[in-house]
């Protein structure tokens, strides 16, 4: 029996070996005794032996995983307040999320925001022209478009909110994009996470006439079709108090563990779980919005832009650790996800905010995160290193 487990023994002591001094960027594969570098990056990496490696009463040893390689086709992004030379492509990241439209060409893509409200259903031709406008004039320097924000809410929508509604805008503003830029994404207005509303107004359920529910809303967009007219979900899973891996729709018990409501990153869960229930598991999220919100001086507590936010507040240390959590995670986790934007990079410079203003707090720049999020890897490349022991 000893001389049967020596073989083993050994071989595993030479995997953990090997797993010990393999330099970072370098790959390598044991499958049938070849060594080789691979560059398969990591969202068409293979997956685990299945029951079939166990045919012929072999005995399969969970795999060994190395994490190394590329995710070029990640969006790893910031919003940003200066939609010129900005910071984000020294950060490492390949994505702006910008407000203003480019002057010329910038070194990431770029994702802009259409301002789209309910006035503009009023009027829809009216605003095909000046989408169209848009696209015509900038349609070079942006690579994506994000039609309206947050318009689950009275606040963004200038109503109360209506999914149906918004679906005629979109699909309005995907035509009029897509006749003079057809190589563009429309991406969806990120919805707000405002929790579970009970009731249902004018035949909308999770609906109090200020905000809907964004799952009941979710749903509504999609039973419109409005999944026709976007290339990707729209959605601001905020960090709020919780810790980035925080379980959604669960009191974990301390301020970083709750997630009722789905107040955490991890909230986002629940928005892809509704897609799925429609059948429609090759749609993918943008997270266009992703924050922790820091401490502000004393001065500015009792600041009007920050009523109903203090319960939110972490420190500078926090925020940096939950930002690179979440881009971790969401690389390892959601391979429905294709692109995660920090809120945000810069709005602390804004000369337009106040610096009390609560919008400038939830800025990576001059904090920890802005070092953190540029020493983090945006390299991930994940295979296997399977170990079969033929039974005797």
């Amino acid at each position: 029996m000893m001389r049967r487990l020596l073989p083993t023994v050994c071989l595993l002591t030479v995997l953990a070996l090997l797993t010990a001094v393999v330099p970072t960027g370098a790959l390598i594969s044991l499958a049938q005794g070849q060594s080789a570098v691979s560059t398969v990056p990591f969202d068409t990496v293979d997956r685990a032996p299945t029951e079939e490696s166990q045919k012929n009463t072999d005995v399969v040893i969970e795999p060994l995983e190395v994490h190394t390689a590329s995710g070029e086709s990640f969006g790893y992004g910031f919003s940003t307040m200066n939609p010129n030379n900005n910071e984000a492509h020294e950060l490492g990241f390949n994505w702006v999320k910008v407000y203003d439209v480019p002057a010329e060409p910038q070194p990431v893509k770029v994702l802009y925001r259409v301002k789209a409200d309910a006035f503009d259903w009023y009027n829809l031709s009216a605003f095909e022209w000046q989408v169209r406008q848009l696209a015509e004039a900038y349609g070079d320097n942006i690579d994506a478009y994000e039609i309206g924000n947050e318009v689950n809410t009275y606040f963004e929508w200038g109503q109360p909110p209506n999914a149906s509604r918004y679906v005629d805008v979109l699909c309005t503003a995907r035509y009029a994009i897509l006749q003079v830029d057809p190589t563009a994404e429309i991406i969806s207005a990120g919805l707000a996470p405002v929790g579970r509303i009970s009731g249902v107004w004018d035949g909308h359920a999770g609906h109090n006439v200020s905000v809907q529910d964004e799952r009941e809303y979710l749903k509504e967009f999609l039973n419109a079709n409005g999944q026709l007219c976007s290339d990707a979900i729209g959605y601001h899973p905020m960090g709020f108090r919780a810790d980035y891996d925080a379980e959604p729709d669960v009191d974990g018990g301390t301020p970083e563990t709750d997630c009722s409501d789905g107040f955490c990153f991890r909230g986002v869960e629940k928005i892809y779980e509704i897609i799925q229930a429609d059948g429609l598991d090759d749609l993918k999220i943008w997270a266009t919005e992703v924050g922790w919100i820091v401490e502000p001086a004393d001065e500015c507590i009792g600041h009007p832009s920050w009523q109903g936010r203090y319960w939110q507040i972490v420190s500078a240390q926090k925020q940096a650790e939950n930002l690179v959590g979440a881009f971790k995670y969401a690389r390892f986790h959601y391979p429905w996800m294709e692109a995660l934007f920090v809120f945000n990079l810069d709005f602390v410079t804004a000369p337009y905010y106040d610096e009390c203003e609560q919008m400038s707090h939830y800025s990576v720049y001059g904090r920890p995160a802005a070092d953190a999020l540029g020493a983090m890897s945006k390299v991930i490349r994940s295979t296997y290193l399977p170990l079969v022991l033929r039974s005797p």
